[in-house]
Parts: structure tokens; C-alpha cells; sequence
């Protein structure tokens, strides 16, 4: 909410959304803080499991709609800042 109303107060036009990914480095294994995230998401998830493709884990759509985009879009419409996905905002950038 906090980071919607300073866009707001600082005139954004809009803000640009995507649900986290994690992502697994190449040579290394996940960070303590990545591993935290990852298990959280796989809580969230339960029962199905995330999804692994192009070197990352991702909340199955389902989960990614109802538990963190409507949600925030919530937000966004209530505080009166648009919101474009980051494909949009990238396919709509001159």
C-alpha cells in the first residue's frame, strides 16, 4: 500500500507489476533468503507445486492471480494508480 500511494504522490502514471519468480543461479545454489522465498511460495502453492521453467520456480497462475495480483490491483484501483503488467508497460514503451 505504502509504495502505491507514494507512486500516487509522486504523479507515476502508472505502476508496473509482475509476480516474483526465483530464479536458480547457474554455478551456485539458491541463497538463504531465496530458499526462504521459494519455500514460502511452495506454502502458498499447497497443494499443487510451482512451476520450473527457464531456470526459475513460479507460482502456478491460479495462486499468482488470486493471492498477489488481484490483491494488489485491489489496492491500485482503491488508491486511484493505474497498473500495467511489466509485458504490457514493455510492448507499449516507444
Amino acid at each position: 500500500v505504502r509504495l502505491v500511494r507514494f507512486a500516487k504522490e509522486v504523479g507515476a502514471r502508472y505502476v508496473v507489476y509482475s509476480p516474483a519468480k526465483i530464479v536458480q543461479p547457474r554455478s551456485r545454489p539458491l541463497s538463504d533468503t531465496m530458499r526462504a522465498m521459494r519455500q514460502a511460495y511452495e506454502f502458498m502453492a499447497a497443494p499443487q507445486r510451482l512451476l520450473f521453467r527457464g531456470g526459475a520456480w513460479r507460482l502456478p497462475a491460479d495462486v499468482a492471480n488470486s493471492q498477489i495480483i488481484k490483491p494488489f490491483l485491489n489496492i491500485c484501483r482503491r488508491e486511484g494508480v493505474p497498473a500495467r503488467h511489466c509485458k504490457h508497460n514493455l510492448l507499449g514503451t516507444p
